[in-house]
């Protein structure tokens, strides 16, 4: 009776271990060598995607990355990816002088972290485009275009 009993605490506390640490955030910092471009021109250029923060995984609900998103090294924004059906995704704000939530962006990450798509008004403002992306990992047009469907289609 008392073997049962240790045996079955034993399993018990390998439990609530394992699902601790399925839980517990990891630490994640990626970059990917990518491309900016435009579907209304011929615009090509590379740049870094870079993400760092702590990605969360969850059993029942949805899983999450909360960090620092980085373009062209020097456009940084907070976010806070949500994962979805076939991605992580989250939506890019920031605040006018009246303090009104703007939208000035939108990304995409794939669930194996792999693959990044993004639209930002401020990649479109600093190359002059109207519909500029980035997407990634990606080195000519034929590889950002593939790697785009495969995010909206949510295809590995």
């Amino acid at each position: 009776m008392k073997k049962k009993w240790i045996l079955s605490s034993i399993i018990v506390i390998a439990l609530i271990y394992g699902l601790y640490a399925y839980h517990r955030p990891n630490y994640v910092e990626l970059s990917f060598n990518s491309m900016i471009f435009s579907m209304d021109s011929d615009f090509e250029q590379s740049t870094i995607v870079s993400m760092k923060g702590d990605h969360y995984r969850s059993l029942l609900g949805n899983g999450m990355f909360l960090g620092e998103l980085s373009v062209d090294e020097d456009l940084k924004y907070n976010v806070k990816l949500t994962k979805g059906r076939k991605s992580y995704e989250d939506i890019i704000t920031t605040w006018d002088s009246n303090k009104n939530t703007i939208i000035i962006g939108y990304v995409e990450v794939s669930h194996e972290l792999d693959k990044v798509w993004i639209q930002l008004d401020d990649i479109n403002e600093r190359y002059s485009l109207s519909e500029g992306h980035v997407a990634g990992p990606a080195s000519a047009s034929i590889e950002e275009k593939q790697i785009s469907s495969k995010i909206v289609d949510g295809i590995k």
